[in-house]
């Protein structure tokens, strides 16, 4: 106080306006969010099948209890799932829990809850504790811990598996966040983000993940028997903070968080969790879905394009619009399109599917190598989920091509129906 009261009768009349700027420069620090670092799950080889295996253990599939000849699936099932699996984009390595895979040795499908259990521990403290190791901040340093897995939410929450295998400290503020489908980890970035700006020096990780022991779809319904052939395991455990002595060493900073939640009835119904006739309990995926993916891409985009794209391409967009507007009857109306790559170097866009990604590069002006890393994530890991977008970062770096001062997109889409994208600066 003393020293502040000495700046203002030195400098007199500037005194106030200088302190008032150094206050404003302090307090806009601690409202950055930087990541530290990333982990990625990366599944233990037994976990891993080709498209033989996955249709073998469907053709095999029977639940716990079902003698030797109750299959789950009719010939009519097997025929329409290698159909779906030949033209989904993924490869012959992605990876399926133990308990799926245990169909590939005749024996029932495991999806107890102790299988999923098992897991859990081992895709979340798996790439926890890698991201502990690489970065050294200590278990008990975390002020925060969010998880997001849409469909297996079980009692103690996957928060309270994590803190105690890593024997947290009995303060962290958890949250564990559920049917939030493959956008959720923008979802959970966010959520954190907010927690770090309203506690400087703090950290906080995030999981994000999707465990499907429990997910195989025994039933008949075309729309249900999708899912069997689309999730796969994988997770990402990422390290965030507003920490003045970590933030030197942070590869990212966030500069742009949106979020998108669509409420009408079919977007809600695009992607949902019911039973079918016979009771067998499954996603159901609706035939609109890539309709309903593109108009919130198209709300998402719209909100963040103002945040984030030149001058001169928003003048183009809204001189599109004037044009269209007093456009004569019979002259084409057409808005323009602006091109996301003059603000960003590098995409991550979650790789649900081939016809999902096939539509957001030709509507985004995008080019193959635009598209590069997430039809390469789709092939080697399949739908991962959540964690698909961290994975597509880490092929980019894998590259060499990213430099500081690169920015990168990242946009997901999840049930709901959410579209969120983010962007982020590469700090070294």
């Amino acid at each position: 106080a003393d020293a502040v009261a000495l700046l203002v009768r030195e400098l007199g009349v500037l005194g106030p306006v200088i302190v008032t700027m150094l206050v404003t420069m302090r307090l806009r620090k601690h409202k950055r969010v930087y990541l530290l670092e990333y982990s990625l799950f990366e599944p233990p080889p037994h976990w891993r099948s080709s498209k033989a295996d996955i249709m073998e253990m469907l053709r095999s599939a029977r639940s716990a209890g079902g003698d030797e000849q109750d299959r789950s699936f009719t010939d009519t099932d097997i025929t329409f799932m290698e159909k779906v699996l030949a033209n989904s984009g993924t490869g012959e390595g992605t990876a399926w829990p133990p308990g799926i895979c245990n169909a590939k040795e005749g024996k029932p499908i495991d999806d107890s809850l102790s299988a999923a259990r098992e897991e859990a521990t081992t895709v979340l403290c798996g790439c926890l504790g890698r991201l502990f190791a690489e970065t050294g901040v200590k278990p008990k340093e975390v002020d925060f811990l969010v998880i997001n897995c849409s469909l297996f939410s079980p009692t103690p929450s996957l928060c309270a598996l994590v803190a105690n295998h890593f024997r947290m400290r009995s303060s962290l503020r958890s949250f564990n966040l559920s049917g939030q489908g493959c956008s959720a980890s923008l979802l959970s970035v966010d959520l954190a983000s907010e927690l770090l700006q309203n506690n400087p020096n703090s950290v906080a990780v995030v999981i994000s993940t999707e465990l499907i022991t429990q997910s195989l779809y025994h039933g008949h319904e075309k729309s249900m028997l999708l899912q069997n052939t689309l999730f796969r395991c994988g997770g990402a455990a990422l390290l965030l903070t507003n920490h003045i002595r970590l933030a030197w060493k942070a590869k990212y900073q966030l500069k742009q968080l949106v979020r998108t939640q669509c409420s009408d009835d079919e977007s809600y119904n695009a992607v949902f969790e019911c039973q079918d006739g016979t009771g067998c309990q499954g996603i159901r995926l609706s035939k609109e879905i890539v309709r309903v993916a593109g108009n919130a891409m198209k709300i998402n985009l719209t909100q963040l394009g103002p945040l984030v794209l030149p001058l001169s391409e928003q003048l183009k967009v809204v001189l599109s619009i004037v044009r269209a507007k007093f456009a004569k009857k019979g002259l084409p109306r057409g808005k323009y399109v602006p091109s996301f790559k003059t603000a960003i170097d590098f995409f991550c866009i979650h790789a649900g599917g081939r016809a999902v990604l096939d539509g957001i590069e030709k509507n985004l002006r995008l080019l193959p190598t635009d598209m590069a890393p997430s039809r390469t994530v789709l092939l080697e890991r399949g739908n991962t989920s959540s964690s698909s977008i961290w994975y597509e970062l880490a092929h980019i770096e894998a590259e060499g091509k990213i430099r500081r001062g690169h920015k990168v997109l990242q946009l997901a889409f999840g049930s709901g129906f959410k579209c969120n994208s983010a962007v982020w600066v590469r700090l070294r």
